[in-house]
């Protein structure tokens, strides 16, 4: 569960940041949410793959 909710935090994160910045150069509304999952779907999926080994390895 601890895993789980790592991984959701690195997407929302990611997304924090897409949304942020998008707001900040002034992008269309309708972008934002597509440019948030953009971002916060490759991230999650990444770290779960890059943390996964740390998972197994502590049982």
């Amino acid at each position: 569960m601890r895993r789980a909710a790592a991984v959701l935090l690195a997407g929302l994160a990611a997304a924090g940041v897409a949304v942020g910045l998008l707001t900040l150069v002034g992008a269309s509304t309708a972008l934002i949410p597509t440019g948030a999952l953009g971002a916060a779907i490759p991230v999650a999926l990444i770290y779960a793959v890059m943390t996964a080994a740390e998972g197994d390895a502590s049982g």
